[in-house]
């Protein structure tokens, strides 16, 4: 068996055991406050773009405002392993940055963590991939002490923020480790803000 395809059934069962964990605690795989999405679309525009470019420089989390609140891009590469769904150890110094600022915009805040793949796989395989790692996500924050509202959503490959593959149809590893990232919205709960 080729180490793709190892890793690959290594991955399908690390997302189905992913799956089934938060089954088992009767978390839903996609869950939606109301309102939460209204500016999710404007999170994959040209200013992500922009930080997608600053993490294959070395930066692992940027940020930037936005009308809807506060844009949180996370490398995935820094929080996964390849093909993954848990967590690394070193994914707790990010996320530690990503629990104080959601803190810092109180209780009402309005969390919504929206999972991205590169485009290896099949379509469904880095969906179901991006639900888990956005409910890993949640699960850590929940468990350190955020308390706010949070939804997840997992997009797979869809909405990349750099090419897959190069113009000359070649595989593109740096496009594809800045497509696999974590988008996190966190938006005040009060009107107007």
């Amino acid at each position: 068996m080729s180490d793709a395809a190892a890793a690959s059934d290594a991955s399908a069962a690390a997302v189905s055991d992913a799956a089934a964990s938060a089954a088992s605690e009767g978390a839903a795989s996609v869950s939606q406050p109301q309102g939460a999405s209204s500016g999710l679309s404007s999170l994959s525009d040209s200013g992500m773009k922009e930080s997608a470019h600053n993490m294959a420089q070395g930066d692992t989390l940027t940020t930037r405002e936005t009308a809807q609140g506060t844009a949180v891009n996370l490398s995935s590469d820094v929080l996964f392993d390849f093909g993954q769904a848990g967590l690394k150890p070193e994914a707790a110094g990010a996320l530690e940055k990503v629990a104080a600022m959601i803190n810092e915009r109180g209780a009402a805040a309005k969390v919504t963590i929206v999972g991205y793949t590169d485009a290896k796989g099949s379509a469904e395989y880095n969906r179901r991939l991006s639900v888990s790692r956005a409910q890993s996500v949640k699960d850590w924050l929940v468990r350190h002490g955020v308390q706010q509202a949070i939804a997840v959503e997992g997009k797979g490959a869809a909405d990349p923020v750099a090419p897959n593959a190069k113009p000359d149809g070649s595989d593109n590893p740096e496009g594809r480790a800045q497509n696999r990232r974590m988008e996190i919205l966190i938006a005040s709960g009060e009107a107007g803000k």
